[in-house]
């Protein structure tokens, strides 16, 4: 293995490596997280006012580590286990494979982190674009016969329950060459891969962004502020104008306050349904 490489398999990364990696990642996550609890101590009102902004930039920093989307170290090794049978076990086995994919704490902070739907939108794709490795399938969890069948029984409920909405797409032809999903016989490699990027998206991009586009009050009918004289101001300004625009028009593209229940349940099967189509197409499985 070549110098400055990142591990692939847990197998092929000499156990040395692996700790010294681990404590530099334990030793990065403990100064950036004391960093952002010095500043907020320090000056209290600054951080209120600009916590959108440092949560952004602690959250980049964060998951700029490279360990972040390498398997074989840090969170990651709960995957290097063997599936556990039984209910508890799959349930078990769901819990590890969202702290080994690192998208356990993804979603939490999209959902728990209160952000205009723009910035939440952006901020979870350049995140989970951060954490996305396709060497999560080559992990031992990932590969044991028992998973595998799980999750060709995952695919083929999704591929049922997102058929009334597929089929409704231009590229029917694709809809019709999914038999082996339907069957349970696709590749396991790509059903895992198709399967584990739905989850992601889903949970760390998808269910974010609708709850910040929810529970998001916008400027309301207050006047459009005037634009400032200062270049640096101005640009502030527009940056400005430009997550508000963005975020009314998601607001209005994926949320209509008089329809009720119906209406969100229905815009959420459509954006799932679209979701689970592309990761198939990513996944080379339509």
């Amino acid at each position: 293995m070549a110098p400055g490489h990142s591990c692939g398999a847990v197998r092929d990364c000499p156990w040395s490596r692996m700790q010294a990696v681990g404590r530099a990642q334990t030793a990065a996550l403990t100064l950036l997280s004391a960093s952002v609890a010095a500043f907020a101590l320090a000056y209290p009102s600054l951080f209120w006012r600009r916590r959108i902004l440092v949560l952004a930039a602690s959250r980049l920093a964060l998951y700029s580590v490279p360990s972040f989307r390498s398997v074989g170290v840090g969170s990651a090794l709960v995957l290097e286990r063997a599936a556990r049978a039984g209910w508890r076990g799959a349930l078990a086995d769901l819990g590890r494979v969202g702290v080994g994919t690192r998208l356990l704490g993804l979603a939490l902070g999209g959902l728990l982190i209160p952000s205009p739907p723009a910035i939440t939108l952006a901020m979870q794709l350049t995140l989970l674009k951060l954490t996305m490795t396709p060497d999560y399938c080559s992990a031992a969890l990932m590969t044991d016969g028992l998973t595998q069948r799980r999750t060709a029984a995952v695919a083929t409920g999704l591929q049922y329950a997102t058929l009334p909405i597929l089929a409704a797409l231009p590229t029917k032809q694709s809809v019709i060459h999914d038999a082996g999903l339907l069957q349970g016989s696709a590749p396991a490699g790509s059903v895992c891969l198709a399967t584990t990027l739905f989850l992601q998206l889903s949970t760390c991009v998808i269910a974010p962004t609708m709850l910040s586009i929810y529970r998001w009050v916008g400027p309301g009918t207050q006047a459009t502020p005037s634009r400032p004289p200062r270049w640096h101001q101005q640009c502030r300004y527009w940056a400005q104008q430009g997550e508000l625009g963005a975020s009314r028009f998601l607001c209005w593209l994926l949320h209509n306050p008089a329809g009720g229940t119906a209406s969100r349940v229905v815009v959420v099967w459509w954006l799932l349904a679209v979701t689970w189509f592309f990761c198939k197409k990513l996944a080379s499985l339509s």
